[in-house]
């Protein structure tokens, strides 16, 4: 009643979406190829394999601490690819070429209502790699006819720190009201304010001596 250990396992498989093959791709392949991604109605589910072990402990009658490591795999991941020598011309679409891992670390701390004040708080350390981030992450590189290459770098969405912190403070009613009151009147009874609190470390960005915008607003030079 005060200690409890936990494990999980879990596989998430999805079908790729927006991959309906369109057969009269093949009659104006030479043409459609040169500016095109074609479509791929032959590509398997994405998988999501889950692991979770942790432990949670009591501090008292009113808290709680956790403590919890996470691993998930990603693998048949749609990403581009370009075929060469094909017949009648080279072209690109989508493939199972993806993989990737995130390993976290979960730390929790609970309070429950504790005169009028409770408090959620969490932080996670991470590390996610893998080889694309997204569909699109490798259009440029298989555009520039480069050869289908794979490298482990850090995806888009790690970050190293996440931390939440969720305080609320709210007055009772009735017998258990604590709160001002105006001739004998409880004003401020089942009222409340609550603070949300999130913050995270940068995620993975390349240098650049220029740097470029990711979206404009107006007409150029004015």
């Amino acid at each position: 009643d005060v200690a409890l250990f936990f494990a999980h396992y879990d596989v998430l498989a999805q079908r790729p979406t927006a991959n309906r093959g369109n057969p009269f791709n093949y009659y104006f392949l030479p043409s459609i190829a040169v500016n095109s991604v074609l479509q791929n109605p032959n590509l398997l589910p994405e998988k999501t394999i889950d692991y979770q072990v942790g432990f949670e402990q009591a501090l008292g009658s009113n808290a709680a601490l956790t403590l919890s490591g996470i691993y998930r795999e990603f693998k048949n991941q749609v990403q581009s690819k370009k075929y060469f020598y094909a017949y009648p011309t080279d072209y690109t679409t989508y493939g199972n070429e993806d993989f990737g891992t995130a390993k976290s670390f979960l730390v929790s701390y609970e309070m429950r209502r504790t005169n009028n004040i409770r408090l959620e708080a969490n932080y996670t350390l991470q590390f996610a790699d893998g080889t694309g981030s997204d569909d699109q992450s490798q259009l440029n590189l298989v555009n520039s006819n480069q050869p289908n290459f794979r490298s482990i770098n850090p995806l888009n969405y790690d970050a190293r720190h996440l931390i939440n912190v969720s305080l609320n403070y709210e007055y009772g009613s009735g017998k258990d009201y604590n709160g001002p009151t105006i001739k004998n009147k409880q004003i401020l009874a089942n009222a409340g304010i609550n603070f949300q609190i999130s913050a995270r470390s940068g995620t993975p960005y390349t240098e650049q001596i220029s740097a470029t915008p990711e979206g404009l607003e107006g007409q150029p030079g004015r």
